[in-house]
């Protein structure tokens, strides 16, 4: 209807003032709300009736509100299944009174059922409902491809604007030039150009992640969290530097106008619009339109993830990366990878990455989950070294206690460390990565009790002083964020004495000891560490049982 407003007009003799009505969009009319505004849909009981002599019409009575809020933090989609919350033929299951999950078919692994991958060859694209935007702003994406330029994203007018109508004239892009991300956003009151010239072209058959950021002051664009920086710390730890102009590029946003506000079509991977001409929306220059040739997966806006499985329009897409086909086929013919686990690589090789509770070179066998009681832990140590600027914990875990320690890795001093615990019902990550003063860095999930005797699946990332938590693959209220390089960005790890689940043990003698933050009552199952599957039961552990067993489960 957008591409063709013009043409519908005067074939049935009306005047269409919006295609897509939304009360948000002109920020110069809507004085409702001050920061976030979102669409609220209300329903009267009450109808209307258009009476014509010989037919009448009844219609349900239908207004649309502005709410000041955003959708993505307050979203509570799946604590209850009473509007079904999953997509593609996906199943909601009530899990307790508070929790509900859905159960989906082969090939949708987001939390809401979403298929998470697309695939363009030639002058390929797709159509998806538009971003929804707040006034803090988080858009990730992942792509891949072999070719140097091509568009990767794009949401704003598509045709041209109504006659004398407000101009709404915003809109973000994302394009690799050359083989290096550039980001485009439009307030309305002129174009800025945000470009990273990392330290090689992105077009190498590689994945790569790009985190766009925007809010009434800043906008900002990293790309694959900034292992590319140059970073230098000294052996005493007094002080750090952190180059990241080859990975992160920052700009300020322009006076008069605070806000992007668009309600057209997201398009991914190209173009479909009219030839207008720029000036129709003050824009300095004409959008290139350049296909993309490659893979995206896993976008995200505001931590929601985007189902890219049905798309209202597209042309030459596959739901599987085509990049991937022969080394995913050759894993498949060599090693196998069985239903519990699925083809993750690039163009150069490929592995099975295993669902929760699954391990193996294939993902066939089933993980062994233990339990704990009081003053119990297990202690590891590891066989390979963990990466200074990159740790990522992920494991599965059900209890009914209020407290209790679940992972924790440190130097030999405990003075650097990162942990996951979980105080007062709800998750909580921290980490201090500075072994002379403590600069402690910690996020919880505040508005998500966890202590309710269900399997849950927690991953925890950190990138340098970058930190992200995310519960049960992690949507509105279950994930938070920091994303400020700011102090010390490395962390040491005693890999002999460093390392437990279920809480730190103390010892008070030559055969007594404490566990400090005991993981009592509980059980833990699929433990990993940067990727690698940690045994479970391992030999150095203390009171705890095979299976979950515990008894106030």
């Amino acid at each position: 209807m957008m591409m063709n407003r013009e043409k519908l007009e005067e074939a049935v003799g009306i005047n269409i003032t919006m295609i897509g009505l939304d009360e948000c969009l002109d920020e110069e009319e809507n004085k409702t709300c001050d920061g976030s505004c979102r669409n609220n849909l209300l329903i009267s009981a009450l109808s209307y009736m258009v009476n014509s002599n010989k037919s009448s019409l009844a219609a349900p009575k239908i207004t649309l509100e502005p709410e000041c809020s955003c959708k993505a933090t307050t979203s509570t989609q799946l604590e209850t299944c009473q509007n079904n919350p999953c997509l593609n033929k996906g199943k909601c299951i009530t899990v307790s009174k508070n929790s509900a999950m859905c159960s989906c078919p082969l090939g949708f692994d987001g939390p809401r059922c979403q298929k998470n991958i697309i695939s363009f060859k030639e002058n390929g694209f797709s159509w998806f409902p538009p971003l929804e935007i707040c006034d803090i702003n988080h858009l990730e994406l992942n792509f891949l491809t072999l070719n140097p330029s091509g568009m990767l994203l794009y949401n704003g007018p598509i045709s041209h604007p109504k006659k004398l109508a407000n101009i709404v004239s915003d809109f973000i892009l994302v394009d690799l030039e050359e083989g290096y991300p550039r980001l485009f956003i439009n307030y309305g009151s002129g174009t800025i150009q945000v470009t990273v010239k990392t330290k090689k072209p992105l077009h190498d058959g590689d994945w790569h992640h790009l985190d766009v950021f925007w809010n009434t002051e800043k906008i900002r664009l990293i790309v694959d969290y900034c292992k590319g920086a140059d970073i230098v710390e000294l052996e005493d730890e007094t002080a750090s530097g952190f180059d990241s102009s080859s990975c992160q590029s920052e700009k300020n946003v322009p006076n008069f106008r605070e806000y992007v506000n668009i309600n057209g079509p997201l398009q991914i991977g190209g173009l479909w619009m009219d030839d207008f001409d720029p000036s129709e929306y003050f824009w300095e220059d004409k959008i290139k339109n350049r296909f993309f040739n490659g893979c995206i997966r896993d976008v995200y806006m505001n931590s929601r993830l985007i189902d890219l499985g049905n798309p209202a329009m597209f042309r030459n897409v596959s739901k599987d990366c085509h990049y991937m086909e022969e080394m995913c086929q050759k894993l498949k013919e060599n090693v196998g990878c069985e239903e519990h686990g699925s083809c993750n690589g690039n163009i150069h090789q490929a592995e099975c990455q295993c669902k929760p509770g699954w391990t193996g070179l294939n993902c066939s066998i089933s993980t062994i989950s233990t339990s704990f009681s009081e003053q119990s832990y297990i202690k590891y140590a590891l066989s390979f070294d963990p990466d200074r600027f990159h740790t990522e914990i992920q494991l599965k875990f059900r209890t009914r206690e209020k407290f209790g320690e679940l992972f924790r890795i440190s130097d030999q001093n405990n003075r650097e460390y990162v942990v996951l615990d979980i105080r007062d019902s709800v998750l909580c990550f921290r980490y201090n990565l500075n072994s002379v003063n403590l600069e402690e860095t910690k996020l919880m999930l505040s508005e998500v009790n966890v202590n309710d005797g269900q399997w849950h699946l927690v991953k925890v990332t950190r990138y340098g002083s970058v930190g992200i938590i995310k519960l049960d693959d992690g949507e509105g209220l279950r994930y938070n964020e920091t994303f400020r390089f700011v102090g010390h960005q490395f962390l040491h790890i005693d890999k002999q004495e460093g390392v437990f689940v279920g809480g730190k043990a103390e010892f008070t003698g030559v055969r007594t000891f404490e566990v400090l933050s005991d993981f009592r009552g509980g059980c833990i199952d699929d433990v990993r560490l940067n990727g690698k599957h940690l045994p479970l039961p391992p030999p150095r552990q203390k009171n705890i049982r095979q299976h979950c067993i515990a008894a106030n489960l």
